[in-house]
């Protein structure tokens, strides 16, 4: 969890996420399943909460890693896939705001659990 975080800080201290992108464009498997375990964390909060089990968090936070890490991964071994794309800036732009939704989520789930996220390793 805290190497996914460290990554995404890396990949935002190269670009800056945007106020807006088009996230329409994000259609590749590794995108939409991330997309997927991002939308899932309120309710997944609120039934932690409510059930008094603050391990769901922990549990949630190593699979929303893992979606991210296969997604690095996936750019590493199709550059079509990489984060930034210097001749395409709506996909990057909508990538980079994936990643900087990632990191808020990931630094969100460790602070409740009084861990700091840590910016690289």
């Amino acid at each position: 969890v805290q190497y996914a975080h460290a990554r995404a800080s890396s990949v935002l201290r190269q670009r800056e996420a945007p106020d807006h992108a088009d996230l329409a464009l994000l259609t590749a498997e590794p995108e939409l399943a991330l997309l997927k375990q991002l939308a899932s964390w309120p309710k997944l909060v609120e039934s932690a909460a409510i059930a008094h089990e603050p391990h769901r968090i922990a549990f949630y936070l190593v699979d929303l890693a893992s979606h991210f890490h296969s997604l690095w991964n996936a750019g590493r071994d199709n550059p079509a896939l990489r984060f930034i794309i210097d001749d395409d800036q709506a996909t990057t732009d909508a990538r980079l705001m994936l990643v900087k939704a990632t990191s808020l989520v990931i630094r969100t789930g460790l602070n409740m659990l009084s861990i700091d996220a840590l910016e690289e390793m």
